[in-house]
């Protein structure tokens, strides 16, 4: 069974998105996931294993998160680095930010990384969760 986790910090941008790879996690036999921050990410990731993780790479760190867009984007650098240091280098991740194309060169190296620009349609999101 495959388990995604989302983690997206505002769902009504991406419903379309969500409600399309939970349907293509489910047609599969899967589940899927969702959580509003990083700290609630690595609660679940704590507990559960996932296969893939899909994640808005500009998540705030927790709910009263309250920085600037700079801030989010240095944020992915700290989200990837988190995640590699906690060792969920195994999992597959895939990133959605508005930076993505500077973004891949400043993360340094992480198999089983991908990092799509958040303008991408959903079947391309979900190719690249369900390759």
């Amino acid at each position: 069974m495959m388990r995604v986790l989302f983690v997206e910090d505002e769902p009504n941008d991406y419903l379309m998105c969500i409600n399309a790879v939970s349907a293509e996690a489910v047609r599969r036999g899967g589940e899927m996931d969702y959580v509003r921050t990083l700290d609630d990410a690595m609660r679940r990731l704590e507990t559960n294993p996932y296969d893939v993780i899909l994640l808005d790479l500009n998540i705030p760190l927790g709910e009263d998160y309250q920085g600037t867009y700079k801030d989010c984007e240095m944020n992915g650098k700290y989200v990837i680095d988190y995640l590699r240091d906690h060792g969920v280098t195994d999992t597959r991740v895939v990133c959605l930010t508005n930076y993505a194309l500077r973004a891949r060169g400043e993360l340094g190296a992480f198999p089983n990384l991908m990092i799509l620009p958040k303008a991408c349609t959903r079947d391309v999101v979900i190719r690249a969760v369900f390759p």
